[in-house]
C-alpha cells in the first residue's frame, strides 16, 4: 500500500539535517555542480567536489557521505569513481547513485552503474526510465528524460529496492520512495522544475545528506519533500530565470523559520 508523504511529515527532518552540517563529497555532474553545491549549502551541509583519484579514497573517509552522478562521465572519470564507491561501502558511508541516462543506447554508462552496485549504494535515485531500465524492465527515454512516468516505474523502485537492499527513489510528477517493504509517495511541486538544469541532480545531493538521519526511508523521502516544496514556492514567478532562483530560495526557506521565530 502506498503511504502518502507531505510537507509536514518533513519538518522534523529539516533541523536534524541544518544541524548535523554533513560534509558531502560529490563525484558528480560537470553541467551541475553549482546549483547542486549552493543547494547542499541551503540546507546546511557541505559540499566539497574532490576528484582526482589519487586523493578520493582519504576525502572519501573524512566526508560523511558521498554522491555519485554518472551524468557527464568520461573514461577519466571511471578509475575515482569505482574507488569512492568502495571507500563508501568499507567506511560504511549510506552512499547515493544518481545513474543519468542509463539505458538509453549508452553502455558505458549502463554497465558502469550496475558495476557500481557491487559497492551497495544506500539510495539510488533516478528517473522512470533510469529505474526501470536498472530493474530490467523496458523503459522509454529521450537522452536524460523519462518519457516513462513514476505512476509507471512505483513497482520497478519497490522491485529494485528489495533486490538491492537499498533504498530506490523515482522522480516525476509523484516522487516514490521505497525500501522494498514501504512505498511513500511525496506530490506537488511544478512541472517547470523539469525544465531547471540540476533539479534532479540537487534532489539526489540533498538526499545524500538527508539519508544520514536516523530513519532513513522518511528522511529521504523529506528531501523529494522539500524539493517539492521549493518548485512550489517558485511557481509564482513565470520566467524560467527567476523560476531557477526562486528555487533555491525554496530549499532554504523552512529552515530559516524557526530562526527567524527566535529572533522576534
Amino acid at each position: 500500500m502506498t503511504e502518502t508523504f507531505t510537507l509536514d511529515d518533513a519538518q522534523p527532518y529539516f533541523q536534524e539535517v541544518f544541524m548535523r552540517r554533513a560534509l558531502i563529497h560529490c563525484l558528480t555532474n560537470s553541467v551541475t555542480k553549482n546549483f547542486i553545491a549552493n543547494a547542499l549549502l541551503a540546507v546546511g551541509a557541505y559540499p566539497a567536489m574532490v576528484e582526482a583519484w589519487q586523493e578520493i579514497p582519504n576525502f572519501t573517509r573524512t566526508a560523511d557521505n558521498l554522491l555519485i552522478n554518472v551524468g557527464t562521465l568520461k573514461d577519466s572519470d571511471l578509475r575515482g569513481i569505482t574507488v569512492a564507491a568502495q571507500t563508501a561501502r568499507v567506511s560504511v558511508r549510506p552512499w547515493v547513485l544518481d545513474p543519468v541516462a542509463v539505458g538509453v543506447g549508452l553502455s558505458l554508462r549502463s554497465d558502469f552503474a550496475r558495476e557500481l552496485f557491487a559497492a551497495r549504494p544506500r539510495v539510488i535515485r533516478g528517473n522512470a526510465a533510469e529505474i526501470l531500465f536498472l530493474n530490467g524492465d523496458t523503459a522509454d527515454a529521450r537522452g536524460v528524460d523519462s518519457m516513462s512516468t513514476s505512476e509507471d516505474a512505483k513497482e520497478a523502485a519497490v522491485s529494485l529496492a528489495r533486490r538491492q537492499e537499498a533504498l530506490v527513489v523515482v522522480s516525476g510528477e509523484i516522487d516514490y520512495i521505497s525500501d522494498g517493504k514501504r512505498l511513500l509517495a511525496v506530490g506537488g511541486g511544478d512541472s517547470r522544475l523539469t525544465r531547471v538544469t540540476g533539479s534532479g541532480c540537487a534532489l539526489s545531493a540533498l538526499i545524500a545528506a538527508f539519508v544520514l538521519c536516523e530513519d532513513a526511508l522518511p528522511a529521504t523521502a523529506a528531501a523529494c519533500a522539500l524539493m517539492k516544496h521549493a518548485g512550489e514556492r517558485a511557481s509564482v514567478h513565470r520566467g524560467m530565470g527567476s523560476f531557477a532562483v526562486a528555487v533555491m530560495d525554496g530549499l532554504t526557506l523552512p529552515l530559516q523559520a524557526p530562526t527567524q521565530a527566535k529572533a522576534r
